[in-house]
Formats: C-alpha cells, sequence, structure tokens
C-alpha cells in the first residue's frame, strides 16, 4: 500500500503539468499577435537588419566593426534571404530559436525525470526575458537556445554537444563566450585526460579568433576602460546577473524589499541577497534528503555563480552587464529551482503544497511583470516607423525632413533610411550644424539622439525658430530619446 505521508508521482506530474500549460499559453499570447502587428523596430534591431540584408560579406564586415560575434548576423542574412526583412519576418527567428530552446529542454526528460524537466521548462518559459527577446530582431533568443543546448550537454556528459554549443555560444555573444570557456574548463577538470584538453583548447581557440582580430584591428580595443557605452559597476552587474538567473524569484524578492520600505539600489541588493538565500536553502535542503540530485544542482547554481564572477570581476575594469546579456543563464537559474521544488512536489504533502504555492505565486509574478514589458514593447518609446512617416508627409507636403543623430556612419544613415519608401529621401539627411544651412521650415526628427546633444541643438535653434512637438519624447537625464517637430522661422 501506498504511503499515505507521500504523494502520487503522478500527482507531481499534474502539477508541474499545470506549472507549464500557462507558461505556454502565455508565451503564445504574447509572442502570436506581435508577429502580427509588425510593429516598429527599435534601433539595434534595425541595426541587425541593416547590416544583413545585403550581401554576406558586407554583413561580416560590418560585424567585424561592431562589438558582437558574427553567428546571429549570418544566420539572420540567410534567414532574410528567404523570408525578407520586414519585422514579422525577422522576429519570427528569435519565437523559432525559443522554441528551439524549450524542444531541447524538453528532451532532457530520460536525465532528469518527467516532473523535474516540466518544472525546468516552464520556469524557462516564465523567465521574461523569454517572451521579450522572442520579440525581437537580436542575438538573445539564439543565446538562450544555445544556453539549453550547453546545459544539455553538461547533464548529459555529452562532451562533442559540449564542443559544438561552447563554440556556437562564443560565435554568437562575448557572454556566450564566458558561458562556453567555463563549460570547457569544468570539462577538462572533471574528465583531466590529453585528448580532452586539447580538444578544449582548440574549441577555445576558435572561439577566442573573432575577439582577437577585433581587439588587433583596433575596432573594439577603444572600448575598453571606461569607455564602453554601459556604466553599470560590479555589484550591480552580480545583482542583474542573479536576478537574470532567477527572475521570478528576484522579482517576489523585490516585493518583500517594497513592503520593507526599501528603494533604489538598497532595495535591488537586498532582493538580490534574498534570491540567493533562497536558492541557498533549497539547495541545502537537496544535499540534506535527496543526495543524488546534489551534483546536477551545485552544476547549476555554479554556473551562475562562476559567470557572475567573472563578469563582476571584469566590470572592475570595463563595464559590461546589462540584464538582456545574461539570458544564456535563464536555463541554469531555471534547473537550480526545478530540482528542489520538482523534489517536493514529489514529495509529503506538508513540502508539495507549499512547492505548489510557491510555482503558482512565481508564475503569476512573472507573467504579470512581462505582460508589463510587452505593452512597452508593442509600444516603444523609439517608434522609428511612425516617425519616419511624418518624413514621408513632410516630404509630399513640400517640407524639408531633415534627420538628427549622433553617429555619421553611413550604416546609421542607412538606419535611419529604412522605413522610408523613397531611397533618394535618404540624401535629406543632414546635421543641423549651423543655422546658415537650415530652411526657414522644416521637420527635424530626431533618433536615438543623446537628451544632452539634443538639449543643446534645441536651445540653440530656439533663438532663430518656434518648435511644435509632432511626436515625441523630452525626457530629462535620459540617454537616447526620439522625436520629431516643427519648426519654423519667428
Amino acid at each position: 500500500m501506498q504511503s499515505t505521508h507521500h504523494r502520487n508521482p503522478r500527482t507531481a506530474q499534474v502539477a508541474a503539468m499545470a506549472l507549464l500549460a500557462p507558461a505556454l499559453v502565455w508565451f503564445a499570447a504574447a509572442t502570436v499577435p506581435g508577429l502580427q502587428a509588425a510593429y516598429s523596430y527599435w534601433f539595434d534591431e534595425l541595426y541587425s537588419v541593416v547590416i544583413s540584408r545585403d550581401d554576406l560579406g558586407s554583413a561580416l564586415r560590418l560585424t567585424f566593426e561592431d562589438v558582437h560575434p558574427p553567428l546571429y548576423q549570418v544566420i539572420l542574412w540567410a534567414w532574410m534571404s528567404l523570408f525578407g526583412s520586414g519585422e514579422s519576418a525577422t522576429r519570427a527567428l528569435s519565437v523559432v530559436a525559443m522554441l528551439a530552446g524549450l524542444g531541447v529542454l524538453l528532451s532532457l526528460r530520460r536525465h532528469l525525470g518527467l516532473t523535474t524537466t516540466l518544472v525546468l521548462s516552464a520556469f524557462v518559459l516564465l523567465s521574461p526575458q523569454t517572451v521579450y527577446y522572442a520579440q525581437e530582431t537580436r542575438s538573445y533568443a539564439l543565446l538562450l537556445f544555445l544556453g539549453c543546448l550547453c546545459l544539455r550537454a553538461l547533464v548529459t556528459r555529452d562532451r562533442r554537444l559540449l564542443y559544438v554549443s561552447a563554440l556556437l555560444l562564443g560565435l554568437t555573444h562575448y557572454f556566450g563566450a564566458i558561458l562556453g570557456t567555463l563549460a570547457l574548463t569544468y570539462l577538462v577538470l572533471t574528465r583531466p585526460t590529453p585528448r580532452t584538453f586539447l580538444a578544449a583548447l582548440a574549441v577555445f581557440c576558435l572561439i577566442a579568433a573573432w575577439p582577437a582580430a577585433q581587439l588587433a584591428a583596433g575596432s573594439t580595443a577603444d572600448l575598453l576602460g571606461g569607455n564602453f557605452w554601459i556604466r553599470t559597476g560590479s555589484r550591480h552587474a552580480v545583482e542583474l546577473g542573479i536576478a537574470a538567473a532567477w527572475p521570478g524569484l528576484d522579482l517576489l524578492m523585490g516585493k518583500v524589499s517594497g513592503a520593507l520600505g526599501l528603494a533604489g539600489e538598497t532595495a535591488e541588493t537586498v532582493a538580490a541577497l534574498g534570491v540567493v538565500a533562497v536558492v541557498t536553502m533549497l539547495g541545502l535542503a537537496v544535499v540534506l534528503f535527496a543526495r543524488r540530485d546534489a551534483k546536477l544542482l551545485m552544476l547549476a547554481g555554479g554556473t551562475v555563480g562562476a559567470l557572475v564572477f567573472v563578469v563582476g570581476a571584469l566590470s572592475l575594469h570595463t563595464p559590461l552587464a546589462t540584464s538582456r546579456n545574461f539570458i544564456e543563464l535563464v536555463p541554469f537559474g531555471a534547473l537550480a529551482l526545478a530540482i528542489p521544488l520538482a523534489r517536493a512536489l514529489r514529495g509529503p504533502v506538508w513540502a508539495s503544497v507549499p512547492a505548489m504555492a510557491f510555482c503558482a505565486l512565481y508564475a503569476t509574478v512573472s507573467i504579470s511583470h512581462s505582460a508589463t514589458q510587452m505593452a512597452v514593447r508593442k509600444n516603444p518609446s523609439h517608434p522609428y516607423q511612425a516617425l519616419l512617416a511624418h518624413a514621408e508627409a513632410a516630404a509630399e507636403a513640400g517640407d524639408v525632413p531633415l534627420f538628427l543623430y549622433d553617429v555619421k556612419a553611413p550604416v546609421f544613415r542607412d538606419i535611419m533610411a529604412f522605413y522610408l519608401s523613397e531611397p533618394d529621401q535618404a540624401e535629406a539627411m543632414k546635421y543641423a550644424e549651423g543655422e546658415a544651412d537650415l530652411p526657414p521650415d522644416f521637420i527635424l526628427l530626431f533618433l536615438n539622439e543623446s537628451c544632452e546633444r539634443l538639449g543643446e541643438d534645441l536651445e540653440r535653434l530656439s533663438k532663430s525658430y518656434q518648435s511644435t512637438e509632432i511626436d515625441g519624447t523630452f525626457s530629462q537625464g535620459c540617454y537616447y530619446t526620439s522625436g520629431a517637430l516643427r519648426l519654423s522661422r519667428s
């Protein structure tokens, strides 16, 4: 007779499926309408599309001048060759990458058990980053997929898959290169044979070849130190990494910090410490009551800790951390939670009921936060599609559209011209440097302009022009802003 103190394994699997089902529904509800709406690209997406829409050689050359490895841009070039450069077409590539990552996780059933696999998959889908970057024409969805592939290689001890996933991670993003290097290091330490060492060294050299060439050419060397656009310090880098690995838990800890009356950096630090405390306690419970899962738990949590530590250390010299750069940690953080929670769901009622309550709360706060993010994404603060429509209307009405933007490189001119139906109108782009060069009446469009520079230009122009806001945002203390103004001689 089955013990009344333990739940039926099938009941645990049903509970895990009850967590995965709303995650799948939410992913579909958020991504399908987004693909149909074809809302405006934002600046980084336009950059990716513009540099990959011509020939492959041009895409590689322009990527070499950027701060990212080339794999995503090559895949995007091939994808656009088949499906075009429209918003729905290119974002579909990210949706496919996310679904492929989910497929990789579900394939771990034989190694993790059904309950753990379902909980793991649900937590990855519930990450706000998963839905958000499934709607973006950038490399982050691919990075998450490769993170899932790397996790599978580590769990199954598949050396060949580990070599491949580490290489692809390194060719996709430099945070991916860090994860790939950590995975190779783990392999060498756990299988210290000359063959393993040489193979891992060869893969590492392939990973390092692109950044080494970029540094040698000087295209990224000037960004080292304090010259990079990211301004976050080491402490903030650690907090971002923890929040990315355990997003739902971080949101819950954030609510606790708010209830304690904390705000700002103090609240973020307390929330991060709370996440670490909860994960550590769950890990200790696994070590005490289910030691056979302890090694896998330490692998998942240790990977998160190691990557966050490396990024934090690098940030002492060059700030690198943004939340999206840690997206490859999502499956590792999810596994570190899934192992103890799946064990609790299979355990006695006193453990399974709190575990189900936690999963329900985790799903609720994650979907709520993700819904807020998606509402902002579909109504972007930099609506290039709408702003450039003003340029079309201005040109048709006989007005002169002038574009204001910080960087004058040709690729940026192409970015700003993307939504113009008449390519010749790109010639209307000019930087408003002197009043003598400006017509008496014109439409000023500022796209991805630094707020400080924009304020200075508008103050100068206000001496001779009256301005009327057409569409725009004028935020104080912001980094970049976009909008449209009609300027007329006073």
